[in-house]
């Protein structure tokens, strides 16, 4: 069950930075700034005409930009792996150094650091453990008592633990 939440959450990393790529690069379908004539004929249902464009659109230029996009993505999701595997090492065997030391000083991980001390990384590892064995409602107490006020999900309005606290999110939601 671990191991299929690990390849779920890489699966949505993975997609996730694969619609930014082409909704920043310019290059996705329907884009303006991208190939027009091909958003033409989706927007008139042309298919003839979007896999002509298509088929012109493919130089061994954008193939080269295309490699070197496909090459960064995959350095990204190795680097993020390695991380994801040194953070859970370090909750594994409750040592609190290897975690702080695998989360750092940046990314989204790094949020959890500002809260999570050496006196209460136990009670966070507890939480970790509650929330793997789907104890959703025990994980909750915990990250209530961490100073977590979210574990994301229904009624979380897709925080993720460590977002902002509550009374934020409910006065920006109650209109």
């Amino acid at each position: 069950m671990e191991k299929i939440a690990k390849i779920g959450i890489v699966a949505a990393l993975l997609v996730c930075l694969v619609a930014s790529v082409l909704a920043f690069s310019g290059q996705g379908f329907g884009n303006k700034g991208g190939n027009e004539a091909a958003t033409a004929a989706l927007e008139s249902g042309d298919y003839e005409s979007w896999k002509a464009a298509m088929i012109a659109d493919l130089t061994e230029e954008r193939f080269q930009q295309e490699q070197q996009r496909y090459t960064e993505m995959a350095r990204r999701r190795a680097e993020m792996e390695a991380q994801m595997t040194k953070i859970q090492a370090a909750i594994d065997t409750g040592d609190y150094t290897a975690w702080k030391e695998a989360v750092g000083d940046t990314g989204p991980e790094s949020r959890f650091a500002e809260v999570v001390t050496a006196d209460n990384f136990a009670t966070y590892v507890e939480m970790h453990a509650a929330m793997q064995s789907g104890d959703f409602e025990q994980a909750k107490t915990l990250a209530k008592e961490l100073g977590l006020d979210s574990l994301g999900g229904p009624g979380g309005h897709g925080r993720g633990m460590g977002g902002p606290p509550p009374e934020s999110v409910s006065s920006s939601t109650q209109q």
